[in-house]
């Protein structure tokens, strides 16, 4: 992840792992499906999510132990998800809806 994703391959993956190219893919099948769960993986390191045992306590941890650098480099992950993985245009509307959700959540 450290190279950015142009240069993301399953077979740098494989190479670094130690491992052959065919024992990835079994697993993650695709490249997108591999960077996809390397970046699930990693956000869980940068803001670990809290299980309080409810909805509301856990949204309540989140709010509090939030970096908003990290929050705000996720959610700039998620608007381009589809442009990364799907070769679709970004969505105004996701990314509205999305800002609006942000804003409202990091202005409380």
């Amino acid at each position: 992840m450290d190279r950015g994703i142009d240069r993301f391959t399953v077979d740098g993956v494989a190479a670094r792992a130690d491992v052959e190219h065919e024992t990835i893919t079994a697993i993650w099948h695709d490249r997108r499906v591999l960077l996809m769960d390397a970046l699930l993986s990693s956000s869980q390191s940068i803001i670990p999510l809290p299980d309080t045992g409810t909805l509301r306590g856990d949204c309540g941890e989140l709010r509090e132990g939030i970096d908003p650098v990290a929050a705000t480099e996720m959610f700039a992950a998620a608007t381009s998800f589809g442009v990364l993985f799907a070769d679709g245009p970004i969505r105004p509307d996701f990314v509205e809806q999305g800002l609006d959700v942000f804003l409202h959540g990091v202005s409380r």
